[in-house]
């Protein structure tokens, strides 16, 4: 990735935590991408009302053509978005593939309006939820006179767009928290759910009550008295430093790593930590000191936090049966004390708990966890 594309990660970043700066986000990334204008959509209704619209600054002062665009053409964009929704997550899909001969249809009546209107022509679009419980998307306008993307626009706008993927999963979960107590880096006590804020050098600089019982218990991740991050073995703890600078270092324009994880084991052997590192920067200026750096997710399965498998059963189309066994998996209970639980046999567990590992994507019960 070229340092001129770095420099657009802060910006991108930026809306993690506030909505009002995917405008400047969205300039940056149509930038890089050789883009005149981008847009992007999101929505959910599954589990909380989230809904965003988003756009660069030149669709932003250009409203009332674009209102009229989607008023007398939105039948063409609502199947180019059906087209995008059935790609898979984070690929690449041009105007080619979703209308045959587009090279012909300048004359095309929705065409033929942009390119008068707004000089636009060849659009590209990404799919940025690979979950049934929330579509997203965002999409690239290209100056009419283009006829080619040029190489580095199509791996510098696929970089990106991975980015932008993380910081709108950062930005709905923040957008609870804006919602209910109109801030989010200052209030993430009000979260079940162990989360710290790190340097780039490993300092723990944020924590919350639940991560505070985590490093308290000194169970395989702690806090040194210097303030940074501890873990018991010692390769592990060598992973998250580098997991940390490298995310930290993505906040600040550095580097481009958009996530990491981590299975970190505990001094007891019990089942293990489930450890996520995101890019994260204070984009609603909450900390008052332009923080850049991490946002560290610690789940334990052992002791999960309180949610609702209710949603997850929706969603993914779980049965009965295993929407009882993930709620008694997400409670921290072992498969035997399941068993036990439910008057079954302990096979039978194992192999309902492997439906809904299969079926909700993930691995373990941390994971697990962490989907709901």
């Amino acid at each position: 990735m070229t340092t001129n594309v770095l420099s657009t990660l802060p910006g991108i970043y930026d809306a993690a935590t506030s909505e009002r700066n995917w405008q400047s986000a969205l300039d940056a990334y149509a930038a890089a991408s050789g883009a005149k204008s981008a847009v992007l959509y999101a929505n959910n209704n599954h589990v909380f009302e989230f809904r965003l619209q988003a756009a660069s600054s030149f669709l932003a002062a250009r409203s009332q053509i674009v209102e009229k665009y989607l008023d007398d053409f939105a039948e063409h964009d609502r199947h180019a978005v059906k087209h995008m929704e059935a790609s898979p997550k984070f690929k690449r899909v041009e105007d080619v593939e979703i209308w045959p001969g587009f090279a012909g249809m300048r004359a095309r009546e929705d065409l033929a309006y942009l390119a008068r209107e707004l000089g636009i022509f060849r659009r590209v679009g990404y799919n940025l939820s690979a979950s049934p419980a929330w579509g997203a998307f965002v999409a690239l306008h290209f100056d009419e006179r283009v006829v080619d993307f040029q190489p580095d626009w199509v791996s510098q706008s696929g970089l990106l767009t991975r980015h932008l993927g993380k910081v709108l999963e950062i930005n709905r979960f923040c957008s609870q928290l804006r919602q209910q107590y109109q801030a989010v880096l200052t209030v993430l006590n009000r979260v079940d759910v162990a989360l710290c804020l790190c340097l780039s050098n490993g300092e723990v600089v944020v924590q919350n009550n639940r991560a505070k019982e985590v490093f308290a218990d000194r169970n395989g991740i702690e806090i040194t008295r210097a303030g940074t991050l501890q873990l018991r073995v010692e390769e592990q703890a060598a992973a998250v430093r580098a997991y940390v600078s490298e995310c930290g270092r993505t906040a600040s324009g550095e580097y481009d790593r958009c996530e990491r994880t981590l299975s970190v084991k505990k001094r007891n052997l019990e089942e293990p930590y489930f450890l996520e590192v995101s890019p994260i920067r204070d984009g609603a200026d909450e900390l008052n000191d332009d923080f850049s750096g991490a946002l560290l997710m610690i789940i334990d399965p052992a002791n999960p936090p309180r949610i609702s498998v209710k949603p997850v059963t929706h969603v993914y189309g779980l049965t009965a049966a295993e929407s009882a066994v993930t709620e008694l998996l997400a409670s921290g209970h072992t498969l035997p004390d399941i068993a036990e639980v439910r008057g079954v046999a302990l096979e039978t567990i194992r192999n309902q708990s492997k439906a809904i590992y299969r079926k909700l994507g993930v691995c373990s019960r941390a994971e697990m966890v962490r989907k709901i």
